[in-house]
């Protein structure tokens, strides 16, 4: 319950232009499914459930927690490419294990037994080919293309581009190549600059790679 990383939160305090208003031109594709950004967006503005009705959270985030999928590719700001840790129930809100924690194993546990056959599993990694999964799911690529394809400043935080995401990594990239649009890349990893990309992915050799070596904190480039 207190392994919370501070840097999300450092880095919404410093891309935020309002108090509860998200940045339109800043989009985050996550292949982490774990809830860490939404903690810290939390501490602006809380998602919160009572009942059947949801205050919505300050980063659209897909697949959304708790309720049916809605918003339009426009609309969202952060995809987990792998899904998210937590599961959805027919009619009614989720199990919402990071805003009313598990006191225990066992109690996770239970909450995840009562009423399986009615719940639909929402951490289905992107190279699970044959896994059938829940609408909410279905269109993560589309999204993220969408967010590439307006890419004009890409930041790639702490990603090793492992072999089994090869696909889903290529398809992002080739949107990236058909707009013409991006400008520069930041490679933030303390021991890799970023230069496999070019091969990797087929990038002109004309574009600017910066490598960014520390860690304390999730880069924010001065374009913003």
């Amino acid at each position: 319950n207190q392994k919370i990383d501070e840097r999300p939160l450092a880095f919404l305090s410093t891309v935020m232009e309002h108090w509860f208003k998200f940045p339109d031109n800043i989009k985050i594709i996550s292949w982490n499914f774990d809830y860490q950004m939404q903690l810290a967006a939390n501490a602006f503005s809380r998602e919160e459930f009572v009942g059947n009705r949801h205050t919505p959270p300050l980063i659209d985030y897909y697949p959304r927690v708790g309720v049916t999928m809605q918003l339009t590719e426009e609309e969202i700001s952060m995809i987990q490419m792998n899904g998210i840790a937590g599961v959805y129930r027919q009619g009614h809100y989720t199990l919402n294990y990071f805003l009313t924690p598990p006191e225990n194993l066992n109690d996770l546990f239970k909450r995840i037994k009562e009423g399986y056959n009615l719940k639909t599993n929402l951490l289905t990694f992107g190279w699970e080919k044959n896994q059938v999964t829940g609408g909410l799911l279905r269109e993560r690529m589309s999204v993220a293309k969408k967010m590439a394809f307006d890419t004009e400043i890409l930041v790639v935080i702490g990603y090793s581009f492992p072999f089994f995401n090869r696909e889903f990594d290529k398809q992002i990239f080739q949107a990236i190549r058909e707009s013409m649009k991006l400008k520069k890349i930041y490679f933030q990893d303390p021991h890799s600059d970023g230069e496999f990309l070019r091969s990797q992915f087929e990038l002109s050799e004309d574009l600017d790679i910066e490598h960014i070596e520390g860690t304390e904190n999730y880069f924010v480039p001065k374009e913003l």
